[in-house]
């Protein structure tokens, strides 16, 4: 994961504001799939503002919360 500093600039009141922007790794729907044994109501952990919320586990085993 990288981060880098960027600078953005207020037009209204002309300040400068300083923000971290963090690159993240995308995974595809095959790969979430079958981390989360096909969307398994045993590994669901809850519902959020977005959706569901699963329990998944990476092919080197880290499990993501």
């Amino acid at each position: 994961m990288k981060v880098k500093d960027s600078e953005i600039t207020k037009a209204d009141k002309g300040t400068k504001v300083r923000r971290k922007e963090v690159k993240l790794p995308l995974f595809s729907l095959v790969s979430v799939s079958a981390a989360t044994n096909n969307f398994s109501d045993t590994n669901k952990l809850g519902e959020g503002g977005f959706g569901p919320v699963y329990k998944a586990c990476l092919k080197f085993f880290l499990e993501i919360l």
